[in-house]
């Protein structure tokens, strides 16, 4: 774990703690904290875990949306994923909503960032997007797990779920 048996210098547990609350002050996505908060005390407690690696998660997790936290949940989720379209959206441009072209770019962000991928298959851009296909990466998963998003409420999954379902 990170916890610091230096009592001269602050612990590494006080340090993110308080990194966090920092950020539920300046965060403007309030459904967000809990799964932030989450993530803190998983965190706290996971031996495995250093703190430059709790420092990362917690780097990552604050600049992910609250939509881009529920597309976790869903490409973890089998049942959800076969619910999904099981193809690329290539060719199909003219018939982007603003709202499915949000949807697609937050999940282009998340396969950059290295959290999401398609396996034996390339995401350049949003056309390459095939959401039956993806799964989750390492950290995908450890954030998945550390933060609890299994909990994020299926209402709240249903606009991304409506965006990639055709």
């Amino acid at each position: 774990g990170f916890f610091s048996d230096n009592r001269d210098a602050p612990s590494s547990a006080f340090e993110i703690w308080e990194r966090a609350i920092n950020f539920a002050e300046n965060e403007s996505e309030q459904k967000k904290l809990k799964y932030i908060a989450n993530l803190i005390a998983n965190i706290s407690f996971e031996p495995s875990i250093s703190q430059p690696q709790a420092n990362e998660l917690l780097k990552i997790a604050e600049s992910l949306s609250y939509q881009q936290l529920s597309l976790l949940q869903i490409f973890a989720n089998q049942p959800i994923k076969l619910s999904l379209r099981d193809g690329y959206y290539r060719g199909q441009k003219e018939n982007f909503t603003f709202d499915k072209l949000s949807v697609l770019t937050e999940v282009l962000e998340l396969h950059r960032y290295g959290i999401i991928i398609m396996p034996n298959d390339t995401m350049l851009g949003i056309s390459d997007v095939n959401p039956r296909k993806i799964d989750l990466l390492g950290i995908g998963k450890s954030l998945f797990r550390l933060m609890e998003l299994h909990q994020i409420p299926v209402d709240d999954l249903s606009y991304s779920i409506n965006h990639l379902k055709d």
